[in-house]
């Protein structure tokens, strides 16, 4: 939430209000979903809420102000767990709200008017803060996610214009196209989580997570609006990913023939097959 900046046409206690509002209903909850006992101010929240907020037949002035704080938190956390699904499913609802939401709104408070876009910094958070021995894991979770995000809402595919100089052009991938390497398949983790609800896996060992090699993946919006991925080669992994620094296609070409002899042939072999996919799927901008 951020904070009301006065506005001339405001009353100066109605702004004195909003602030404190702000300030109290933005605390963190404790484990119970309760307030914090202390206000910013340091006074107790017993005495100071009725300073602010009358009472009622039935709640005082604090039990009112909590109801607001406690919903400002429950609000923002269960988005979380939609827009991080198999992170939440990592953790469980009430270790993910106090290890992974509240530690990082804290940190990263809501400042978008769409709940969409909350999140968006939570890897940031994560590569920061999160230092457990399954950093990586956690890590490339929340990075799959947040994509799954991103590219659902991510603007429409442009066309790219028919060009006879399409090999020197200097292109770059459209935003509902994300590539990830991993050591481990994460997505075929992530698949399995998500069969099940968050609870199963309180009580349920999870899906083994493979291991075996480096795992090149595309992630992309198809033009019916399915999100789906694909494991694909190393070497066309790697030509996207050159494509998306800015390189052009012969460029490219010219990089791989100095590289090991495998991958240049796999170049070789698909590169035209490869350049047509990406311009059906329309994974190249201009």
């Amino acid at each position: 939430m951020t904070v009301p900046t006065r506005s001339p046409n405001v009353p100066a206690d109605l702004f004195s209000i909003q602030k404190w509002f702000a300030s109290i209903i933005t605390q963190p909850i404790d484990h119970n979903s309760q307030m914090n006992p202390i206000s910013p101010s340091g006074r107790f929240m017993s005495d100071e809420a009725g300073d602010v907020i009358l009472p009622n037949s039935k709640l005082s002035s604090a039990q009112r102000i909590q109801i607001y704080n406690q919903q400002y938190w429950w609000r923002l956390l269960s988005i979380l767990h939609k827009n991080f699904p198999a992170l939440t499913r990592l953790f469980g609802h009430a270790d993910f709200n106090n290890t992974i939401g509240m530690p990082f709104l804290t940190a990263y408070p809501s400042r978008h008017w769409s709940l969409a876009q909350l999140g968006h910094q939570l890897s940031h958070w994560i590569d920061q803060y999160y230092k457990a021995e399954d950093r990586a894991l956690i890590l490339a979770t929340a990075e799959v996610d947040w994509a799954y995000q991103s590219i659902f809402f991510a603007s429409p595919p442009s066309y790219l214009p028919p060009s006879m100089d399409l090999l020197s052009k200097k292109l770059t991938l459209q935003p509902h196209l994300k590539l990830f390497n991993f050591p481990f398949d994460i997505f075929s983790l992530r698949a399995s989580l998500l069969k099940e609800e968050v609870e199963h896996w309180l009580e349920s060992d999870f899906p083994v997570l493979l291991r075996e090699r480096n795992y090149f993946f595309f992630l992309f919006r198809t033009l019916e609006n399915q999100i789906l991925y694909k494991e694909v080669e190393e070497a066309q992994w790697i030509f996207l990913n050159l494509i998306n620094k800015g390189l052009s296609i012969n460029e490219i070409c010219d990089y791989f023939e100095q590289q090991e002899i495998k991958i240049g042939k796999d170049v070789e072999s698909y590169l035209d097959r490869w350049i047509q996919e990406w311009i059906n799927e329309r994974w190249l901008l201009m």
